[in-house]
């Protein structure tokens, strides 16, 4: 949407990564095309949870015992300084236009990886919930924005709403210690339709992953009521 000529003036949008300044005031331009062209994707794949190298994205052998979670994917790190800046603008400058781009990290490794392949079933992709508390505050919740540009880009199924977050604690960005944040991750997530995940394989959809407290969470729920197989994709590793 065009912004008003007083706003542009005002709160001009310039490029997160080389600064330029959009001529027209459209939100997109928070991220040109050049820019995004820059940001370096995974080469190899790694388990979640100890980094050792995996053939397809699943959960090594010695991790799988621990956790119920049985592929993950992740595009880029956290820590390269253009998408740190990205994801921050897109949850907490309320920038939702940037959902896009990353989107099409997302949509570009999907294809190139060939992860329908992969899981061999046709997947259902399944944002990670917010509160609504929090999704009401951010008026959006970034996973979804996310699933939704991917499952229409990859013609996959999406299964908004089949995890919910009744309960509400800490962000797990606000919390360092890994114990702490599988505590903090424990039990906040329901299936409230257990119907939908039965039998299933199943996608989950996030911008970043730290230590995987949060998506193994997830994992436990959907395998607990009747998914087949969960994994979990996400735009960073942090």
């Amino acid at each position: 949407m065009r912004r008003n000529y007083l706003a542009d003036i005002i709160f001009p949008i310039n490029c997160l990564g080389c600064k330029a300044e959009s001529k027209n005031g459209d939100p997109k331009d928070y991220l040109c095309e050049q820019c995004l062209d820059t940001i370096p994707s995974h080469s190899k794949l790694a388990c979640l949870f100890c980094s050792a190298p995996v053939t397809s994205g699943e959960i090594c052998p010695f991790c799988k015992k621990e956790h119920p979670l049985d592929y993950f994917w992740s595009v880029t790190e956290y820590g390269y300084p253009l998408v740190n800046r990205t994801i921050q603008a897109f949850k907490y400058r309320f920038v939702k236009a940037l959902g896009e781009p990353l989107a099409r990290l997302l949509i570009n490794y999907w294809q190139n990886r060939k992860i329908t392949e992969t899981l061999k079933d046709a997947p259902l992709l399944v944002p990670v919930p917010l509160h609504r508390q929090r999704k009401n505050w951010r008026a959006y919740n970034q996973a979804e924005v996310l699933a939704e540009y991917l499952a229409k880009a990859t013609n996959t199924k999406l299964a908004d709403g089949a995890l919910t977050r009744p309960i509400r604690r800490p962000p797990q960005a606000e919390i360092t210690d890994p114990n702490q944040r599988r505590a903090n991750a424990a039990n906040l997530y329901a299936c409230p339709d257990p119907a939908r995940v039965r039998n299933q394989t199943i996608v989950l959809i996030d911008d970043v992953a730290t230590t995987g407290s949060t998506l193994d969470e997830c994992a436990r729920v959907l395998k607990q009521t009747g998914a087949k197989t969960v994994g979990a994709f996400v735009v960073a590793k942090g």
